[in-house]
């Protein structure tokens, strides 16, 4: 019982996600996940690599996108294409 007195008055730092992401820190744009879309579809759509999209979006889960979900997609390089 002693234990679980001890953590309920520990503090805790709560980073909600909501304020970690948004287009003022995506550099690029934001795509804003539709039905059937997947980190695949949205690479291929906007010239980046799924590796580029998983990189720009660490709070995302990219494997359980869900439509409304808000991707940033960094700028592709042209002379990369």
């Amino acid at each position: 019982m002693e234990f679980y007195q001890s953590q309920e008055n520990q503090q805790r730092e709560v980073m909600p996600v909501e304020e970690n992401r948004g287009s003022d820190q995506c550099h690029g744009m934001i795509h804003v996940v539709k039905k059937g879309d997947t980190l695949y579809k949205i690479a291929r759509m906007h010239h980046v690599s799924v590796s580029e999209l998983m990189y720009v979006n660490p709070y995302v889960n990219v494997y359980q996108l869900q439509p409304g979900d808000e991707i940033c997609v960094p700028v592709s390089n042209p002379q990369n294409l």
